[in-house]
């Protein structure tokens, strides 16, 4: 389990005296598998197997030196698993486009931090100068970013709906946790790790 990695971690180094190269990443089957070195100033770098079971997503670049992995229950990266997928329409706009753009990517980072870009779920083309007007599909994300986003159309003067969700798929089994290495991540539902030698 991860937490036995994690208790490793804890036991042998200060948290500030570890950090971790992610040596290799490859599919296998539905499985994500990797492996990572840990690296200390005061003892021998250990070699650790890592699978994510059934891997819902990930973000994953090898040969790079992070931090120690953590796994965690709440995270940016975790939105799209945890809430239903709707729709927010762009009914109209009043007031300056330029501040509705800079709110609604400003409100995107306060949720997301830079780990979901904002533009893999905002359509800010149909934002359009005044007197045009401005409707249509503006984004489609995890319910949570889709009513900030309509919390700043309305504080921006403009009218937006919410639509068309589509609910989580309903599985049996552990909640989705992720893994996180300093800037990398693996969304899933369970995790094997396995020091080696």
């Amino acid at each position: 389990m991860l937490n036995e990695l994690n208790r490793q971690i804890e036991s042998d180094f200060e948290p500030d005296e570890v950090d971790c190269t992610i040596i290799d990443v490859r599919l296998d089957g539905e499985d994500l598998a990797s492996s990572l070195k840990l690296h200390s100033e005061y003892g021998p770098d250990t070699n650790w197997s890592l699978r994510a079971k059934n891997a819902l997503g990930w973000q994953l670049s090898p040969r790079r030196r992070v931090c120690p992995p953590r796994i965690v229950s709440e995270h940016p990266v975790l939105l799209p698993y945890q809430f239903p997928t709707v729709s927010l329409y762009l009914n109209r706009t009043l007031g300056s486009e330029k501040q509705l753009i800079a709110d609604l990517i400003h409100a995107h980072a306060e949720v997301c931090g830079a780990w979901l870009h904002p533009f893999d779920y905002l359509r800010l083309d149909i934002i359009r100068p005044a007197p045009e007007p401005s409707f249509g599909l503006l984004a489609t994300a995890p319910a949570k970013l889709i009513h900030r986003y309509r919390e700043v159309v309305l504080k921006n003067g403009g009218s937006a709906s919410i639509a068309g969700e589509i609910p989580l798929p309903t599985i049996d089994g552990p909640p989705v946790v992720a893994l996180i290495l300093g800037d990398f991540w693996i969304v899933a539902r369970d995790f094997e790790v396995t020091r080696s030698e």
